[in-house]
């Protein structure tokens, strides 16, 4: 059966029929599993050993930013500034090449290529008729 366009009708899949033979996109997990394995459990124990260490590593944190000679003494304040207060957002500026604006491609869908193919059908069609009645 053909479309308005003369175009032939995209065969439509019914929702729930299952995808052809040979399809990459289908089901990669088994129905009821998650679609991954997600963040690893800490091991028992992870945490308990944790808060044991955690006054002396927040005394040496300490120490190091109050010594004045200290090679990482900027960046122990930085991280007691981050764990506090959170990280500053980051500005990020994109250009495309040369500096210029970025280039997109458009995709376009199968029935704006259907209207633009027409559309310049009929610009061909117009162009020929116009040059025989030149002739």
């Amino acid at each position: 059966m053909a479309h308005k366009n003369g175009l032939p009708k995209p065969k439509k899949r019914h929702p729930k029929a299952p995808f052809p033979k040979g399809n990459k996109l289908g089901r990669k997990f088994e129905k009821g599993c998650k679609p991954g394995p997600g963040r690893p459990r800490l091991p028992p124990g992870f945490r308990a050993a944790l808060e044991k260490i955690e006054p002396e590593a927040l005394e040496a944190i300490r120490d190091i930013v109050n010594d004045d000679r200290h090679k990482d003494r900027e960046k122990a304040s930085e991280y007691v500034l981050d764990q506090r207060h959170g990280k500053p957002k980051q500005r990020t500026e994109l250009t495309g090449l040369e500096g210029g604006p970025i280039a997109v491609k458009t995709v376009l869908t199968s029935d704006e290529r259907r209207a633009r193919a027409i559309a310049l059908a009929e610009a061909v069609r117009a162009r020929l008729t116009r040059a025989n009645n030149v002739d």
